[in-house]
């Protein structure tokens, strides 16, 4: 008998563990709250975000909670909230961006708006497939948009010359008076601070690589071919931007001067929480901010 649980054993233990596995998931599925899309559809229209706005929205799936439906369900919900009952612009990040800027751009890899993948989330990717989306063409820093003016947010990113200086989706954006949610994020990841790289005159630090620009091929929407001319960002000032894990101090020092002086609110969504801000505000404190020698490059101990 003890011979044949020895032979059985090793025939018997990968089913077991992955039932195992299974049980387990489901025991963790049922502990978990569960968020559907017609739930965050009310954490979203009780947000400060106003009726009919444009918004740039940061997400992070995992800091939601266990959403029934998935990423999916979450642009049911954005679609729904903003655009459907709302009548506004939504405009999420559907970046293909490889490493870092610099690898992205001198990849040789021809960025096919139609048919190159988002790879920074579920949720981005799960809104650009959505059917009455456009995207604008940028080969590392793409939007997309669904709305009323979505077709204007993202139709000139390739023909800007800049990554997000005038006539960018975000620069429109905010001409547009548009506002910026993240949802399970913080204001670290925030892309708009960029704006600022592209539009100040003499920004006081060298933004981008000493061997930009980069020659890169795009094919828009009916598939020509574009050849641009972009600058990538300076490998040496990741170490010290607001996003790194070890800046948290620059992270808290621009929130608290958001929440003070640019009108930042915070709101209960999921089982996480969202912030919202207008883009004009923001824009005009993080001018005061560079007045006053501080940068998303920033090092602070």
């Amino acid at each position: 008998m003890q011979a044949l649980k020895q032979w059985l054993k090793p025939i018997l233990k990968p089913p077991l563990d992955a039932l195992t596995r299974v049980l387990r998931k489901r025991q963790l599925s049922s502990e978990l709250t569960h968020v559907t899309a017609a739930s965050l559809q009310r954490d979203i229209a009780a947000s400060p975000l106003p009726k009919g706005a444009s918004v740039l929205v940061h997400t992070s799936l995992k800091a939601i909670g266990f959403v029934e439906g998935g990423a999916e369900a979450v642009v049911d919900a954005l679609i729904k909230s903003v655009v459907e009952d709302g009548g506004g612009n939504l405009m999420l990040p559907t970046y293909s961006i490889d490493g870092t800027m610099c690898n992205t751009l001198s990849s040789g890899r021809v960025f096919d708006v139609l048919n190159t993948p988002s790879n920074l989330g579920a949720i981005p990717e799960a809104f650009r497939r959505r059917d009455g989306v456009r995207r604008s063409v940028h080969p590392s820093h793409s939007f997309s948009a669904m709305g009323p003016d979505a077709a204007w947010l993202t139709a000139d990113h390739h023909l800007a010359g800049t990554n997000f200086g005038a006539n960018t989706p975000m620069v429109r954006l905010m001409e547009r008076g548009g506002y910026l949610m993240g949802i399970g994020t913080h204001l670290g990841t925030v892309t708009f601070y960029h704006c600022l790289e592209d539009v100040v005159e003499n920004f006081p630090l060298a933004a981008y690589s000493d061997d930009s620009p980069f020659d890169v091929e795009c094919l828009d929407w009916e598939g020509h071919s574009h050849h641009l001319r972009l600058p990538g960002h300076a490998p040496a000032n990741v170490a010290t931007r607001i996003d790194r894990p070890e800046n948290q101090a620059l992270r808290d020092l621009y929130t608290r001067r958001l929440e003070a002086n640019a009108g930042l609110r915070w709101f209960p969504i999921g089982t996480t929480r969202g912030w919202v801000i207008a883009l004009d505000d923001m824009y005009r404190e993080c001018l005061k901010l560079l007045d006053e020698g501080l940068s998303v490059y920033a090092k602070m101990d």
